[in-house]
């Protein structure tokens, strides 16, 4: 078994990644990284971020890089004249990591994992699910339901033209002009102004006091969240869009945070989401004309036809296509080709 290193951003450096109880660690998101450690240690080799290896001399086999860093690979330190083989784990979309999606780039890994199905080749491109933790055998209590719909999600801007961060804004919009009382929304951000366009103007974003007297209103705004599951357990519906759509493959933490809290999402993102996710666990806003067509559909809605879709989302997660999304499988992906 060959020793691993996690090239991992300054935030989760020096082991931080594979710290359960770090505040990084918002909604068990890191949960993945600790089993993939623990099982890596279990077979008898060591797994550490690539600088905590450097710090204690540990020479790893692999080294696996979350996206694409800024500088490259070969002037990174302890890269130059390293006999390990660079695996690439492109985790963000273009919105937000563009140079993970540029080709050139590419050629300094010996493998890549992705979540876009239409680069899979199993032979320089492999298949991984965007790794999740759930509890397969997870209970839901309707009747804890409180209000009709919510979202989750910070504040963000992109000029990509298939971002979805301003369809956000528009449904947000939406439901506080035509059915305030059905909707709050959730997330870090949106009490300042987000300045998006040229690099200059961006760089604004860094003057907090101007961001907070420029920040429009958002009546139905409730504030950011420590943990999604027990604000999303009272909603019915949680308007549920990735960063971007129409790329296939492309399935985040965002609809399973619904899943596993009892809450039907409202999904846009993945292309082929269906090939994934069962069509009969979620609602998929691209067959509604309009968001009022969106809206009746919720809200007429009955407690049978409900019940149906939280029926379904259990037989998913109990089943085998839901594994495939889990943090076991994402260790596994990873395990087999170490030894």
């Amino acid at each position: 078994m060959k020793n691993l290193s996690i090239w991992a951003p300054p935030p989760y450096a020096d082991d931080e990644l594979f710290n359960p109880r770090s505040r990084l660690n918002r909604d068990n998101c890191l949960v993945p990284f600790h089993q993939l450690k623990a099982e890596v240690e279990k077979a008898g080799a060591r797994c550490h971020t690539h600088d905590a290896c450097l710090k204690h001399g540990i020479a790893p086999g692999v080294v696996l890089f979350l996206d694409i860093p800024a500088r490259p690979v070969a002037g990174l330190p302890g890269m130059a004249g390293s006999a390990a083989a660079k695996w690439l784990f492109l985790m963000e979309p273009e919105t937000i990591i563009p140079r993970n999606w540029d080709m050139r780039l590419h050629g300094q890994f010996d493998r890549i994992f992705t979540w876009n199905d239409e680069l899979v080749d199993n032979r320089r491109y492999f298949k991984f699910n965007y790794p999740v933790v759930f509890d397969p055998a997870v209970k839901f209590d309707a009747s804890r339901k409180e209000k009709l719909c919510t979202l989750i999600a910070g504040n963000h801007r992109s000029g990509h033209p298939l971002e979805l961060y301003s369809k956000r804004v528009e449904v947000i919009r939406w439901f506080e002009k035509n059915h305030p009382g059905d909707f709050d929304f959730y997330g870090k951000g949106w009490d300042e102004y987000l300045f998006g366009g040229p690099k200059p103007v961006r760089a604004l974003n860094r003057l907090h006091f101007l961001r907070k007297a420029l920040a429009p209103a958002f009546p139905s705004w409730k504030g950011s969240v420590a943990e999604k599951k027990s604000v999303l357990s009272k909603y019915k519906f949680c308007v549920c869009y990735e960063n971007i759509r129409g790329i296939k493959g492309y399935i985040s933490e965002k609809i399973f945070d619904c899943f596993v809290s009892g809450c039907v999402p409202v999904y846009q993102g993945a292309e082929n989401v269906q090939e994934h996710i069962p069509a009969d666990c979620f609602l998929d806003q691209r067959v509604f004309p309009d968001y009022e067509a969106m809206y009746a559909f919720m809200k007429k809605m009955d407690d049978r036809v409900y019940s149906g879709y939280l029926g379904a989302i259990s037989r998913f997660l109990a089943g085998p296509a839901a594994a495939k999304f889990s943090a076991a499988h994402f260790a596994d992906l990873i395990l087999r080709d170490l030894i």
